[in-house]
């Protein structure tokens, strides 16, 4: 496999491992709380990356059929438990990897295109796999950061989610 892909799922998945150690940290109702009304919860930021991924690398990259309305991902208040969320999310990185397993160096700079619903009046945009993969983990990452401090805030006392004192 190409190191860049190789690299880009070990991101991918060490940014999945820091989320389950929130979820572990969360109920099924702080997963939907938000510290202002214009914020997003860790709920939606998971629903968010996730179809992202799926979006970008299944989709785009593998050529799965998809629509994605990419408004509704921010607008869940409640009605998802972790254990779904864990599932949704463990399921698209499964499709994923399958995806990015079977390219190639050469498939990196195939031209892809990204494709949203009408509805969200985003044009499409054509891009490189290998921009759409490095996009994917910068967003991905980005959102992880996010969760992680949205989990910090429901949190009482001082205990750390990771070794490094974070």
């Amino acid at each position: 496999m190409d190191a860049f892909i190789e690299k880009s799922l070990s991101i991918l998945d060490v940014q999945l491992e820091h989320i389950n150690k929130c979820f572990d940290r969360l109920t099924d109702e702080l997963i939907f709380y938000r510290p202002r009304v214009d914020l997003n919860s860790v709920a939606n930021l998971c629903i968010h990356i996730t179809e992202n991924e799926y979006h970008h690398i299944v989709n785009a990259i593998g050529g799965t059929p998809y629509v994605r309305n990419r408004s509704s991902e921010f607008t869940l208040t409640n009605g998802l438990s972790i254990r779904e969320l864990r599932e949704k999310m463990s399921t698209t990185r499964e499709e994923s990897r399958r995806v990015l397993q079977g390219l190639s160096s050469a498939d990196l700079s195939r031209e892809v295109q990204i494709i949203f619903s009408e509805e969200s009046n985003i044009p499409p945009t054509t891009t490189s796999v290998l921009d759409c993969i490095y996009k994917t983990v910068e967003h991905y990452s980005y959102h992880t950061g996010q969760i992680i401090l949205l989990t910090k805030i429901t949190q009482n006392g001082t205990d750390r989610l990771f070794k490094l004192g974070h």
